[in-house]
């Protein structure tokens, strides 16, 4: 019982951690700037409760991120594409 109630939990602060970083912080952003409560919770996770525990919450966090994440790497991809058309010899 103290297990599921452990995962839970986990799951729970993940879910609303993502949805935080997500929504109200992408409004919030300071000069493009915006806080990655995930990797907070994954290091905070590794630090109070072990090695293995962060490796695992820190594993399910990145693929929330990446399955439900849309749009959060767009600005990434357009930069380094421009990047690379800019340097490119064949452009």
């Amino acid at each position: 019982m103290k297990k599921i109630k452990r995962i839970l939990i986990c799951a729970v602060l993940i879910t609303v951690c993502f949805l935080l970083e997500t929504t109200v912080f992408q409004k919030l952003a300071f000069a493009s700037i915006i806080p990655n409560l995930l990797i907070i919770v994954t290091s905070s996770f590794g630090f109070m409760r072990g090695q293995k525990e962060g490796m695992i919450i820190g594993f399910f966090c990145g693929l929330l991120k990446d399955i439900l994440g849309g749009n959060l790497r767009s600005e990434e991809r357009r930069v380094g594409k421009e990047c690379r058309s800019r340097w490119s010899p064949y452009h």
